[in-house]
């Protein structure tokens, strides 16, 4: 299914019933830079751990660990025709893209000088990569998004590069299909309305035979 921005934020004004997973094609303006690119991640999964007095604790995994690795978390600013948010994109589909891993990044980064004035907090392999580009971004809207305190920022789970012909075509394609079908059971509801009135006219007709016949 395909939606744009505005479709998508009109959505969680409504109230939860279930996570919506959808397409939406827009381009990506720029980086949250307020936020890190990357994340302490539990080794064995994809959770963050919790920092006890004396050890390390993964709620997924249930268990005290030992050791963490450091994975992607890229927030991006995105816009379509309209309107705009945010979408955040995590380590799988981010290595696939950058092409290369978060700790080797994370490493060459840590190197930088930061007092340096052209230090920059998001590496230039992370810019070059995403922004003043086009993707189609498959989204998940979650109860995290809805409610009074709904955050307009959007979990990625799949992410590809697409021409804009193709994704308005999509678009249009989808449109087209919603009207037919809102055409057809206009149809249906006339077709039913006819069959009504015929039948009750048969019943008429009936009725009156009788009386002529008694």
């Amino acid at each position: 299914m395909m939606k744009d921005i505005t479709s998508i934020l009109e959505h969680c004004q409504t109230d939860y019933k279930e996570d919506l997973i959808c397409y939406c094609y827009a381009e990506v303006k720029d980086i949250v830079a307020e936020k890190p690119w990357n994340y302490p991640s539990c080794f064995s999964c994809t959770s963050k751990p919790t920092q006890r007095a004396n050890d390390m604790w993964c709620d997924n995994c249930q268990k005290i660990i030992e050791t963490q690795t450091i994975r992607y978390r890229i927030e991006l600013k995105v816009r379509d025709d309209k309107c705009s948010t945010n979408f955040v994109v995590f380590d799988n589909e981010a290595r696939r893209l950058i092409g290369q891993d978060t700790m080797s990044l994370y490493d060459s980064q840590a190197s930088e000088d930061e007092d340096d004035e052209n230090y920059n907090p998001i590496p230039d392999v992370i810019y070059n990569t995403f922004v003043a580009k086009k993707y189609k971004f498959k989204i998940k809207v979650c109860d995290f998004n809805h409610g009074l305190t709904r955050r307009k920022r959007f979990n990625v789970i799949d992410i590809s590069e697409k021409s804009s012909d193709e994704a308005k075509e999509e678009l249009t394609t989808q449109q087209k299909r919603k009207r037919h079908v809102f055409i057809v059971d206009e149809s249906d509801e006339e077709e039913s309305k006819i069959g009504t009135k015929t039948s009750k006219d048969s019943e008429m007709l009936g009725f009156g035979t009788s009386l002529l016949n008694v």
